[in-house]
């Protein structure tokens, strides 16, 4: 299990914002899921999405069509640890590794 985190507390702002690629977390080379952070105004619409490498391709696919809405609590100093523990419980789930 591989996980990278590219955003921080200063997100928690309140601003408005759509960031990609805002964590990751990998079961393997190939097969994971991509945190979306979302707010749109007073709306949270962050999600763990499904993501997988394209054989042909070698270039990651975001499967926006399954998700799984988590939204952070920056406040909680724990937040890090619990997104990471959430992307690879929906990863082994969307992936269906046991």
């Amino acid at each position: 299990m591989k996980y990278e985190i590219n955003i921080d507390e200063t997100y928690g702002d309140g601003e408005s914002r759509d960031e990609w690629g805002a964590a990751f977390c990998w079961l393997d080379e190939n097969r994971g899921v991509e945190y979306n952070f979302c707010i749109d105004g007073e709306n949270n619409c962050s999600a763990i999405y499904k993501m997988e490498i394209d054989e042909k391709t070698g270039y990651m696919e975001t499967d926006c069509s399954i998700f799984s809405h988590y939204e952070i609590d920056f406040e909680d100093r724990d937040w890090a640890f619990k997104l990471n523990k959430e992307m690879e419980n929906v990863a082994r789930i969307f992936h269906h590794d046991d």
